[in-house]
């Protein structure tokens, strides 16, 4: 697993090649990093000759890649590339336990609460389970498409026939399962993805 120090230290390598005349400031709004951060980033990352640092007038500076910069940024994609294909093995895994649950529940006709990731690695494994009956809701993305699939706004609920409603939150669930709750759903066709704090450890 890659440590979030390296992999904030691969944005803002990624950040300077593509444009070396960004000002520390511009890097910090592009990257989504405090200015004093990468301030401390780029001294250290200069130390240790990742950076060399040019002066080009007044209190302006160009910051560039050195070959030993070009290489550890080449090193840290590769981690990150493995990070990212173990990560998204990993939750179709888990995705997959709960679509088995659901045949084995006799639940087929599906509704999935929510978009974002989950919902879309959701979707891939759904032909793997032979499940094809499911219908998506979220009010921010209604009228756009996930794998094909429409999305609507969470006022179809009320009209929809239905026997499990799966939530897509990757992180606390509390918030939906109540909301879905509040609005007559019963607790036994509410599924969800991870348990509390599941998705931290799993992460970790």
């Amino acid at each position: 697993m890659m440590e979030p120090r390296e992999i904030k230290t691969l944005l803002l390598l990624e950040a300077v090649e593509k444009d070396e005349y960004q000002s520390q400031r511009e890097l910090a709004k592009k990257i989504r990093m405090s200015l004093g951060l990468v301030n401390t980033f780029i001294k250290q990352l200069t130390i240790r000759g990742i950076f060399e640092t040019v002066n080009i007038s007044g209190n302006k500076v160009r910051y560039r890649l050195t070959p030993k910069g070009i290489a550890e940024k080449a090193s840290l994609t590769k981690q990150y590339l493995s990070h990212s294909i173990q990560y998204y093995n990993g939750i179709k895994q888990i995705v997959s336990g709960v679509l088995v649950a659901l045949k084995k529940d006799k639940r087929e006709k599906i509704v999935f609460y929510g978009t974002g990731e989950l919902c879309e690695i959701t979707c891939i494994a759904l032909s793997d389970h032979n499940i094809h009956n499911v219908k998506i809701i979220d009010d921010n993305k209604a009228g756009l498409t996930i794998c094909g699939y429409e999305i609507y706004q969470n006022s179809v609920m009320e009209h929809l026939d239905f026997d499990a409603i799966v939530i897509m939150d990757i992180n606390d669930t509390s918030i939906s399962r109540r909301n879905l709750i509040d609005r007559g759903i019963p607790s036994e066709k509410i599924y969800q993805i991870f348990s509390p704090n599941a998705f931290n450890e799993f992460s970790n």
